[in-house]
């Protein structure tokens, strides 16, 4: 499926200059409140039709999700793409190792120098170091999805089964540049 995964000649956006804060608002196909965060802005390209964001959201206490520690000190680096369906969270523990890669199947995704907004299409997809890959939350999905969007989400959990390795594996590269050169 080219053209929703990186393609090889895809770079991130460019590191932003200093601290700077972004706030990531996350909406839901189905009647759950808007949730906002805010986060530290790494980078973001403002192109139209091309906006990409990465932000950094270090987790406030350790938490436990789908079965994956997350100690005290974990954070993670969202990459976000106004022209794809979905995003990312890049996992990692207080010491930059790999803890999982977590895609948000999504749509709406609007993004600017201050915010980055998109609508949560319930479905997920987990990528373990290990490369097991696990769909999620396809139970949540209601039965009268509009065609569009049940077509969106399809399309986005087959290009993201069918490429997670290329896809951590690209992610992990653009996190490890990054946390590298901020060292």
């Amino acid at each position: 499926m080219p053209g929703i995964l990186m393609p090889a000649n895809y770079h991130p956006p460019t590191p932003a200059p200093g601290p700077a804060t972004i706030r990531e608002v996350k909406s839901s196909l189905l009647d759950k409140p808007d949730h906002a965060f805010d986060c530290e802005l790494v980078a973001v390209e403002t192109t139209v039709g091309a906006a990409a964001a990465i932000i950094l959201y270090r987790m406030p206490r350790a938490i436990t999700i789908f079965g994956i520690d997350m100690p005290e000190g974990s954070f993670t680096l969202g990459y976000f793409w106004q022209d794809r369906p979905y995003n990312v969270y890049h996992w990692l523990d207080p010491d930059e190792y790999t803890l999982a890669y977590y895609a948000n199947i999504a749509d709406r995704t609007a993004i600017t120098t201050t915010t980055i907004a998109w609508r949560d299409l319930v479905v997920d997809v987990l990528v373990r170091p290990n490369g097991t890959v696990e769909v999620l939350d396809e139970d949540e999905l209601p039965a009268d999805l509009p065609p569009p969007v049940a077509r969106r989400i399809d399309y986005a959990r087959a290009a993201l089964v069918d490429g997670a390795a290329a896809l951590a594996a690209e992610i992990e590269r653009a996190s490890q540049a990054w946390l590298a050169a901020r060292r």
